[in-house]
């Protein structure tokens, strides 16, 4: 691998201090919604693809070509799985060749998913307003008041974000412990209320069964005929099962075709850094902040299942 000049270094430790802020810590006082430790999912398979310290010795650190991360969407979209999320912004600079790969794959896939996240300052290129009001949640009513609002935000490339099926938050609330308090279901981004990575995955695997969505009252989130109780942060309890209960890969296993590809048939794929600044300090011990995306999806399908019908 050829040696990374000083402004890629640059650019790669700017990149690794976002996805750290991605997990975002907010320092709350009592009465978010918590974290409740449990075993068993309603959900589909959820499996994690880890870019991991195996990963960074074989193929490098991050960030790679694009054209890398275009083999993995090809590869899992052609195993059949039933959505690849992705937790990455691709802000670095690219290379034209490689960026376009990376959009081919991910407009034929036609089912990945990109994180969303704050950022420091305004976006270079502004987004187009129709593709905004595409991406966010089309729910009725208002969130709860104290949703987290985002002034600027981490996107996708543009070109990369009109590919996309879908973009959303993983913000992370932290008691005063610093550990683990909520995971919010919404976020909002200037006029429009955008749903969490795992939410807006959720809503689009459950189809019809799911709309409209509404928020109630501030305190109840309406997913068709089940309705969900959400805090003032616009939180839901959450599932944690314990350590290791998602089946997780290494990056280039799968990559090196190490991993039977059938293996991701109809699973919810997360491909996320893997590092140990990526853990978080939870109830049931450290977890991956792509784990917390998979305990979120989870426990939305097993809410959604033994929620009443909404009157």
């Amino acid at each position: 691998m050829p040696t990374a000049s000083p402004l890629a270094i640059v650019r790669h430790m700017k990149g690794l201090l976002y996805a750290i802020l991605a997990v975002a810590i907010l320092r709350a006082g009592t009465g978010v919604c918590r974290a409740q430790e449990s075993a068993g999912s309603s959900s589909p398979a959820i499996k994690l693809v880890l870019i991991d310290s195996k990963t960074e010795t074989l193929i490098g650190p991050m960030p790679w070509p694009r054209n890398r991360h275009a083999e993995m969407i090809g590869l899992l979209s052609r195993a059949g799985a039933r959505a690849v999320v992705l937790r990455m912004y691709f802000r670095d600079r690219g290379d034209a060749t490689a960026d376009a790969t990376l959009i081919r794959e991910v407009a034929v896939s036609g089912r990945v998913y990109v994180e969303m996240s704050k950022a420091s300052e305004p976006e270079p290129r502004p987004f187009d307003e129709k593709w905004l009001s595409r991406m966010s949640l089309a729910a009725e009513g208002k969130p709860p008041r104290k949703t987290i609002s985002m002034k600027y935000a981490q996107l996708p490339f543009i070109e990369l974000a009109a590919a996309v099926r879908g973009i959303g938050s993983v913000d992370i609330i932290l008691d005063r412990d610093g550990t683990l308090k909520g995971l919010p279901l919404l976020v909002k981004y200037g006029k429009r209320v955008f749903p969490s990575l795992a939410l807006r995955v959720f809503i689009d695997v459950k189809g019809e069964a799911v709309r409209p969505v509404v928020l109630e009252k501030r305190e109840y989130l309406r997913l068709g005929p089940r309705r969900l109780p959400v805090d003032g942060y616009g939180c839901s309890p959450i599932t944690l099962k314990s350590a290791g209960a998602y089946p997780s890969y290494s990056f280039v296993d799968v990559l090196k075709g190490r991993i039977k590809p059938q293996v991701f048939k109809d699973a919810v794929v997360i491909i996320s850094p893997a590092g140990p600044e990526m853990n978080v300090s939870t109830a049931a011990g450290a977890r991956n902040a792509a784990e917390l995306v998979a305990a979120q999806l989870s426990s939305l399908f097993e809410a959604f299942d033994r929620s009443q019908a909404a009157p």
